[in-house]
């Protein structure tokens, strides 16, 4: 198995990480069908709706992104890891 002989991973954390990839995996297909969606929508002309769609998925990434950066750096400053 790939997490086990290529990048070492114990059995324990093996069993771990086997139910995020076969999520993961969901993704691609997941990702055709609302490019389907929005390619149709905007073909229908009522591309407010693909605005309002894109709008709410990029708000949605940056509330992420900003509170794992604020929680990665709010126990600790940041030091270069060269220093």
């Amino acid at each position: 198995m790939w997490f086990q002989s290529v990048s070492g991973l114990t059995p324990e954390m093996t069993a771990f990480a086997i139910p995020p990839m076969r999520v993961l995996l969901l993704l691609p297909g997941l990702e055709y069908l609302l490019a389907c969606q929005r390619g149709l929508l905007i073909l229908a002309r009522r591309t407010r709706v693909v605005t309002a769609g894109t709008a709410i998925e990029a708000a949605g990434i940056g509330a992420a992104l900003l509170s794992a950066s604020v929680r990665s750096t709010s126990s600790a400053r940041w030091r270069p890891p060269w220093r």
